[in-house]
């Protein structure tokens, strides 16, 4: 019986963890997609070419992304482990 009771609590903490996980991709993917076209309208406005505003604004993009889904897992983390 307890086995089934571990095995359960572990599942329900891989849902929850699924589920978090997809939401914070989808806010990555908007915000990500949103940075590319500022960044490239600003850029082309500056007077540069295509590529290097491609190249520039997905370098720059994705760093923030990174930055973001770092800090939403922090956030996560600070909110399972939290005794409120």
């Amino acid at each position: 019986m307890a086995k089934k009771l571990v095995a359960l609590f572990v599942m329900c903490v891989i849902v929850v963890t699924a589920m978090q996980a997809r939401e914070a991709e989808a806010a990555n993917t908007v915000t990500f997609d949103n940075c590319v076209v500022q960044c490239q309208y600003e850029c082309k406005a500056a007077g540069d070419g295509y590529p290097q505003c491609t190249f520039t604004c997905k370098t720059i993009c994705s760093a923030e992304k990174t930055q973001l889904r770092v800090r939403l897992m922090n956030e996560f983390q600070l909110k399972k482990y939290s005794l409120s």
